[in-house]
């Protein structure tokens, strides 16, 4: 059997496959094409909260002075919390820095998460960024943690 015809079995079934797929979505497709560009239809949606059930009354736990320093950083809403690094005594010097975002529910505060050890399978807490030669911030948002703002997990 020639080189040509061997290729052309091997190609064939996936090639007709192919044209099968796409013409079965492309008759079963209804796209709804708007005379709106993305951004002007962004300008008109208006987020709705679904659910307000999230209590906002704890603010984060003081953790061991080593590990972290509870400290406040600016928003337009005002002053918010994050778990920062302590800076390391003997450094002058501008030092890489991470900022890890949490996922989850409840921010960064009402238990010693971020400084327990976490199995290593499922560890959120950014502790492989916790170096002396780093610095790491774990802020919590707007809503979390008495901070100031309208918590907003639960919306569509």
């Amino acid at each position: 059997m020639n080189l040509k015809k061997r290729c052309f079995r091997q190609i064939a079934p996936a090639l007709i496959f192919s044209l099968l797929t796409i013409g079965a979505f492309s008759v079963n497709a209804n796209i709804d094409v708007r005379d709106e560009t993305l951004f002007e239809a962004h300008q008109r949606f208006k987020t709705q909260i679904i659910n307000d059930s999230f209590d906002n009354t704890e603010a984060p736990w003081e953790a061991p002075a080593e590990i972290f320093n509870v400290v406040k950083y600016p928003t337009k809403l005002g002053d918010m919390y994050a778990y920062l690094t302590p800076p390391p005594a003997n450094k002058k010097n501008k030092l890489p820095a991470v900022i890890w975002l949490n996922g989850g529910y409840g921010g960064i505060g009402g238990d010693d998460y971020f400084w327990t050890p976490q199995p290593v399978e499922n560890d959120q807490t950014g502790a492989t960024f916790r170096d002396p030669n780093m610095v790491l911030m774990i802020p919590s948002f707007r809503g979390e943690n008495t901070n100031p703002g309208r918590y907003e997990m639960f919306y569509w």
